[in-house]
């Protein structure tokens, strides 16, 4: 199934409209993850049913439903039919999920292409941006979209440009949609910028075009989107090598978000793990609380950082910032707690 998102994920949101409400969705808290009480009973078409519905109730309800929603993957194929018909004739805020949620489902969503090929068409911008998307996740069986899609790269909407373009690139990889994503690298919005760049990591495998642009990003001050890109470039052993110099050389918000984005990292740990070890004792408060951040995500994700452990004993005891202080000390309580040591797998 697929991941269910935080804010930065690919929810790439930063103002109004659908990126407004799709942020929102995205900043679901982990206070509902898991808790099966706040799941529907019955099958999937059913759970998906009553969530839309919540959307409109209260404000614990609404984040319920949409913790259940972000959880849907492929194998939900069930939920095609529900999220199509609030597609079709849902209120506005309700069709933009729809929309937004049928993408999530990929290939399984293929019998809801007639309707998003309708939704292309749709008054709504946003409605428009995300059937684009679904459709170009859904794979050969939206082809039949391509024609209207190449119509929709010519628009004036960045937006609309833009995921018409990634749809594109999902259904028909050509040369001259990589470097019109590329180019986003240019635009002001800086989450238009990481989105089409992403698409042309993710989809094209193009890292000579887009690694350079993503990797300067990481000077932008406190953006959330540099989640976005942390994700993007974790999936990729090549950006490690200069994300350790960031992290080690760069000014101080690059190695404050360098820090950030080495904690998606699975590979070669080894090296992370000391890098982000040393960057606990680096004068600027934030790299140090990222550093921190970063060690606890990696242990979370199986990866062995006892290595940390002597910095972390430093941080712990000594760092003036309490947010740094006390996520050290978490983790150091989680390494060697009382029953001693423990580290899920060894460094890879």
């Amino acid at each position: 199934m697929l991941s269910r998102r935080t804010p930065g994920q690919s929810g790439f949101g930063s103002g109004d409209g659908q990126r407004g409400r799709v942020e929102e969705a995205a900043l679901v808290t982990d206070e509902f993850l898991g808790h099966e009480s706040h799941w529907p009973e019955g099958g999937v078409a059913e759970r998906v049913e009553r969530w839309l519905a919540d959307l409109a109730e209260t404000e614990e309800a609404r984040r319920a439903a949409l913790d259940g929603l972000w959880r849907l993957g492929p194998e939900d194929g069930e939920a095609v039919g529900p999220l199509g018909a609030t597609l079709e004739s849902g209120d506005g805020e309700a069709r933009v999920f729809a929309a937004r949620f049928l993408s999530l489902l990929g290939e399984g969503a293929g019998m809801a292409v007639p309707t998003l090929c309708r939704a292309l068409d749709d008054a709504d911008t946003d409605v428009r941006e995300w059937s684009a998307d679904a459709l170009g996740r859904i794979g050969s069986r939206a082809s039949v979209a391509i024609p209207r899609l190449e119509q929709m790269t010519q628009e004036t909407d960045s937006w609309v440009r833009v995921l018409a373009q990634g749809a594109l690139l999902k259904l028909d990889t050509r040369p001259q949609l990589i470097h019109a994503l590329a180019g986003t690298k240019g635009s002001d919005d800086i989450a238009l910028q990481c989105w089409g760049l992403s698409l042309v990591i993710d989809v094209a495998d193009r890292y000579d075009e887009a690694l350079p642009a993503l990797l300067a990003y990481l000077g932008h001050h406190y953006d959330p989107h540099i989640e976005d890109i942390g994700r993007c470039l974790a999936r990729k052993t090549e950006a490690i090598q200069p994300l350790v110099q960031a992290l080690t050389t760069g000014e101080d918000w690059a190695r404050r978000n360098a820090a950030r984005v080495l904690g998606h990292q699975a590979a070669h740990t080894e090296v992370l793990i000391a890098a982000l070890a040393e960057a606990l004792s680096d004068p600027f408060p934030d790299v140090r609380w990222s550093a921190a951040g970063a060690l606890s995500q990696l242990h979370s994700a199986g990866i062995d950082v006892r290595t940390a452990t002597p910095a972390l004993r430093g941080a712990a005891g000594d760092e003036e910032s309490v947010d740094t202080r006390l996520t050290s000390q978490r983790l150091l309580d989680a390494l060697v707690g009382p029953e001693g040591p423990s580290g899920p797998k060894a460094s890879a």
